[in-house]
């Protein structure tokens, strides 16, 4: 955003040219309704398109947007210069002191041009994504190395990439081509996270809502093929991708689905034994439904938390 006092500048200089024009020139003031009507109208689709209680109505003042208005006012200008002189308006024919004002105004537009081209550069240049991916690159490379377990699914910093550009503002998506990281999936057993920076940290859930203490003693939700369970929240949660930690005790190896009360399915492997494993659960609700899917698989879940994946 330039500063106020380039703004009025702005202005008063467009000020200028509107009242020097109609001086100058007859049945000009047509040719400048056309231009300020063309320049509204060719907005109002851009903020129809773009405009929510998400976005800022400067969205639609972006000059991407208005590449043809150019054409229009320069076929505009063409027709103003075509205009007859009025008679009056002898004294801005040609001369010295009129050659001097326009050079003047001339020289002073494009400094000005070159100021803000250098300006717009300058603020450019930080930009937070040149770092963020070269730290992501060789976290990925590390925690691959570290180990084999996979990483869940996130956004990447929104000054990297905004949610606008979903699903490629996912990490998945974004490092879909690296080599080196480990892969990206729904379940993991080693809870790590890019932060804000793009470094590869050890992560945690935080507690948003917690899966309520199940009714079977020494078990909590003890959870069969023939018998699937419904773990209680100790409230409800809103739509969005949610991250709940599940600490569970099987007799074998085998999978179970995993679900809240009102979103898509999750399919969890687990391994025989004591075992902790965090999942990725889309959709809202108060409850999360989970089934075992593994014949004669018998499976122990306790209390646990649900929120959002959160540096530890």
């Amino acid at each position: 955003t330039p500063p106020v006092a380039v703004m009025v500048l702005g202005w008063v200089a467009l000020a200028a040219v509107v009242i020097v024009s109609l001086l100058r020139k007859q049945r000009i003031g047509p040719v400048w309704l056309v231009a300020v009507g063309y320049a509204v109208a060719c907005q109002i689709p851009i903020y129809l398109m773009r405009s929510s209680r998400f976005t800022a109505l400067e969205l639609a003042q972006t000059l991407r947007y208005l590449p043809d208005l150019v054409v229009v006012l320069a076929l505009l200008l063409a027709v103003g210069l075509c205009a007859p002189n009025r008679e009056g308006s002898t004294w801005l024919d040609a001369m010295r002191t009129r050659m001097v004002v326009m050079v003047c105004c001339t020289g002073v537009f494009v400094v000005s041009s070159l100021y803000s081209t250098a300006t717009f550069l300058s603020s450019w240049r930080d930009n937070p994504a040149q770092s963020y991916l070269q730290n992501a690159r060789a976290g990925l490379a590390a925690a691959h190395a570290a180990s084999s377990a996979p990483l869940l699914d996130q956004e990447v910093d929104p000054l990297v990439l905004q949610r606008v550009a979903a699903p490629e503002n996912l990490a998945s998506h974004m490092f879909a081509l690296l080599r080196d990281r480990p892969e990206f999936a729904a379940t993991t057993t080693d809870l790590r996270m890019l932060d804000v920076s793009g470094h590869v940290v050890d992560a945690r859930v935080t507690w948003v809502r917690s899966i309520v203490p199940g009714p079977a003693p020494q078990c909590g939700y003890l959870v069969q093929p023939d018998f699937p369970v419904s773990m209680r929240l100790d409230g409800p949660l809103l739509p969005a991708d949610w991250t709940t930690e599940i600490n569970y005790l099987a007799n074998s190896d085998g999978s179970m689905t995993m679900s809240l009360s009102d979103g898509t399915e999750t399919k969890v492997p687990v391994r025989p034994g004591l075992n902790r494993v965090f999942v990725r659960l889309a959709g809202a609700g108060d409850a999360i439904k989970v089934r075992a899917n593994t014949a004669a698989l018998s499976v122990c879940i306790a209390a646990g938390p649900v929120g959002f994946v959160a540096p530890r």
